[in-house]
């Protein structure tokens, strides 16, 4: 776990300067609400992570249920679809006025999304 937080705070470094956004112009509570997500977002990558090497065995019953990725995601397009996913999320979160509830929006769908993967990764694996 403190792997993951690291490489989220890492991952929140390099991307608010990278976006050439105001982060610092958000409240202490969207910053806040924005780790959660970007944690959320780390925890849901390694758990898609795990599902590619479960993939590479002979036998593995998991599948993908991304639409947007397939039921065989490769690395490639697992970054790929975070890194532009999460950016123009950043973006759109940027140049709103009120940022807590979509992030509570975000925060709450991805929580079930890493919740479903946790129940499917225990059952499968």
């Amino acid at each position: 776990m403190k792997r993951i937080w690291a490489a989220t705070r890492i991952a929140l470094i390099l991307f608010a300067t990278t976006a050439e956004a105001e982060y610092s112009d958000w409240s202490e509570k969207e910053k806040s609400q924005y780790e959660i997500f970007a944690l959320l977002q780390v925890i849901d990558t390694a758990q898609t992570l795990s599902l590619i090497r479960c993939q590479q065995q002979v036998v593995c019953g998991a599948v993908e249920q991304n639409p947007i990725l397939g039921p065989t995601p490769n690395r490639k397009d697992l970054f790929a679809l975070k890194i532009i996913g999460n950016y123009a999320i950043y973006k759109l979160l940027d140049v709103s006025d009120n940022r807590s509830f979509p992030l509570k929006f975000l925060n709450g769908i991805t929580s079930l999304v890493v919740l479903h993967n946790g129940i499917i990764i225990q059952t499968k694996f």
